[in-house]
């Protein structure tokens, strides 16, 4: 038998790697529940496989895919139509409230499924990267989106630098959000 010596930092490395590999193997052959971390250094969530089948859900959770255009506008994604029903030009107030949702995050949002069937997805991009430092993300983010279920109050998710989804739970009013956007069908 033979013995291979590394270093802890390599076997992490490498076992987060096959992680990764495996998990998009998993989304590509149809393989459910794979393993997406909610959370810094918080816990780990299983989402279905099936919530990732909705390629324009997909789509649109691809920060890498924007182009310029696209980053100048707060975007309503209704799920079940699977595509953007309002778009409306960013501006300093709608980026304040997109903030202070940031600075009241009170946990992470840990559920079986975390993409909702039915709902909106409202994505808030940042003219300025926005810096967060708190217990359960620490990085720079340059959008935010805010999920509307319907069912339950809104929670947030947030893409690290890796593109991977964190869902977390806030404390944050989202009316004067929702009227800056004249959105009635939530308020």
């Amino acid at each position: 038998m033979i013995y291979i010596r590394l270093k802890r930092k390599t076997v992490v490395i490498v076992a987060l790697t096959l992680f990764v590999l495996v998990s998009n193997i998993f989304v590509l052959l149809g393989l459910r529940g794979f393993f997406v971390m909610t959370g810094a250094k918080e816990s780990a969530s299983v989402i279905d496989n099936e919530d990732y089948q909705n390629s324009n859900l997909t789509a649109y959770l691809n920060t890498s895919a924007r182009n310029d255009d696209e980053t100048q506008y707060v975007e309503i994604f209704d799920i079940e139509k699977g595509r953007v029903i309002k778009r409306v030009k960013v501006s300093f107030v709608l980026q304040t409230e997109a903030i202070k949702y940031l600075d009241s995050i009170t946990g992470v949002y840990v559920k079986a499924s975390a993409f909702p069937k039915s709902g909106y997805i409202i994505r808030i991009p940042f003219e300025v990267r926005v810096e967060i430092h708190n217990k359960w993300f620490d990085g720079l983010l340059k959008e935010v989106f805010v999920i509307f279920t319907g069912d339950e109050e809104p929670y947030l998710l947030m893409l690290d630098d890796k593109n991977r989804p964190l869902f977390y739970k806030f404390s944050g009013d989202t009316r004067a959000l929702l009227k800056g956007l004249n959105f009635s069908e939530l308020y």
